[in-house]
């Protein structure tokens, strides 16, 4: 993940903003994996799930911070 995030930071132009959608690893509760089935679902499967905790916090080490979150279902897309 932290590669992944310092190879955004290097792409992103000054006072530019990262838009990243992901299953929030807090809000799902495996005691009853049906349940949370379709946000478990490629491409995510195959990576790692981060809070959004952790994950503002990787992107805190980068120096960015949160300007806004939308807690929404896993397939809708922010749009403005």
């Amino acid at each position: 993940m932290r590669a992944l995030l310092a190879r955004f930071d290097a792409l992103l132009a000054p006072g530019g903003a990262v838009s990243i959608g992901t299953p929030d690893a807090e809000r799902l509760d495996l005691r009853d994996p049906e349940d949370v089935i379709h946000e478990l679902h490629a491409p995510f499967h195959r990576r790692h799930i981060l809070s959004a905790a952790a994950l503002a916090h990787a992107g805190e080490r980068l120096g960015w911070s949160v300007l806004q979150r939308f807690d929404t279902m896993y397939n809708n897309t922010c749009s403005r």
